[in-house]
């Protein structure tokens, strides 16, 4: 929803200023046009990419740095088995026995959570 919007701005903007610049006579009047549909498009294109990246972290409800975190507890030995259950899908039982073996399997071979 807030994609559409930003595009139909866009889309207005640009054409209003192309109206504009087509019913003058001036040269100068259109290359300035021109600018502002080139920084009003610019403008755009990042309120967009920024509301696409909203919209995706709205959706999955992850973040880089939530993810980090999860993973961080999930793959680290002195996790107690109780928390793996609040950041692993622990439905299938084998899935909580092959965390708990990895993460100590990967501590042995030198493999942190910070690496």
């Amino acid at each position: 929803m807030k994609i559409r919007k930003s595009a139909a701005v866009v889309a207005l903007a640009g054409a209003a200023l192309f109206a504009t610049a087509a019913c003058s006579d001036s040269s100068d009047s259109v290359d300035e046009a021109t600018s502002k549909v080139s920084t009003a498009v610019a403008s755009a294109a990042s309120e967009v990419s920024t509301a696409v990246e909203d919209a995706v972290d709205e959706v999955t409800g992850l973040s880089t740095s939530k993810a980090q975190e999860i993973l961080r507890k999930a793959v680290d030995p002195a996790t107690p088995a109780e928390e793996i259950d609040s950041v692993v899908d622990t439905s299938d039982p084998a899935t909580k026995a092959a965390i708990i073996a990895f993460a100590k399997g990967s501590s042995a071979a030198g493999y942190t959570p910070d690496i």
